[in-house]
């Protein structure tokens, strides 16, 4: 009998001692994995604009304002002037991703509220910043983001948030090269072309604009969309940047591209890793 108490003291013991090790292992595995899921696919930090009062082709073309990926890339726009854009990429060590996503958590970013639509300005667009984290996320929705800072109308720790993403630098950044492009071709009329346009000659091989385009010239703003990528992409790119939309407002509206003894307005959207088209 004695000999078999021992035996059961000794196995229940072992049991023990192997569930213990098991809660400590997993309590570290637990503390050494980060508080966002770490795949180069997830968004952990994430300020996009849109709607508001704008031509449909802005809304097509517009790309989020700064994307903070899982495994440290980040994609963000910075401005030149208010109606030009470039797009830059780098990559970010954990202890910098660590220190954003305690800027957000410092500053109560899951107190605050949902939306906030104080502003009483009509169709302007609006901000939506976005936290994923692995236990909880969260998307705030500001309307008229410029004016609701400039008035104070949202809480002073999303005024640091979304100052702190739309004035974003890194150390090593480039600008953001997309493996894909998505091209906006809509042909324009002869009546409707002057001197004052500028013109510039369409010399992408293999992209001819006239079969990318809606079927006749046309008043409506009409825009065939056509997704490219590899040498196409390239060469597109290199003709397009700059000069129209997304980076180049102005420049959209004062640019018409030549193809074929044909007029053609052309923009474009730089698409970003892992986009579903």
């Amino acid at each position: 009998m004695k000999t078999h108490t021992k035996i059961n003291a000794g196995i229940k013991a072992a049991v023990l001692a192997v569930l213990a090790f098991l809660f400590t292992a997993q309590a570290v595995f637990a503390a050494d994995l980060p508080v966002y899921k770490d795949s180069p696919r997830d968004i952990v930090i994430q300020m996009f604009t849109a709607g508001g009062y704008a031509p449909e082709i802005v809304e097509k073309t517009r790309v989020p304002d700064f994307t903070l990926y899982g495994d440290g890339r980040v994609i963000y726009s910075r401005s030149t002037d208010p109606t030009n854009y470039k797009l830059y990429e780098a990559k970010l060590t954990p202890e910098r991703m660590n220190a954003l996503i305690n800027l957000f958590e410092q500053e109560g970013f899951f107190d605050m509220n949902d939306n906030y639509l104080n502003v009483n300005v009509k169709d302007l667009p609006s901000a939506y910043v976005t936290l994923n984290l692995r236990e909880k996320n969260r998307t705030i929705k500001i309307y008229g983001l410029i004016i609701a800072t400039q008035q104070r109308l949202i809480p002073r720790g999303l005024i640091n948030i979304t100052r702190r993403l739309g004035e974003f630098t890194a150390d090593g950044e480039k600008e953001f090269e997309p493996e894909k492009i998505s091209i906006f071709v809509q042909e324009l009329p002869k009546d409707q072309y002057s001197k004052e346009m500028k013109k510039v000659k369409w010399k992408v091989k293999g992209v001819e604009l006239a079969k990318l385009a809606p079927e006749g010239a046309s008043l409506l703003a009409r825009y065939k969309e056509t997704v490219l990528s590899g040498d196409e992409r390239k060469h597109a790119l290199d003709l397009l940047r700059g000069k129209t939309l997304f980076d180049n407002q102005v420049g959209f509206h004062q640019t018409v591209f030549e193809n074929a003894r044909r007029y053609f307005k052309v923009a474009y959207r730089p698409h970003l890793p892992y986009e579903q088209q």
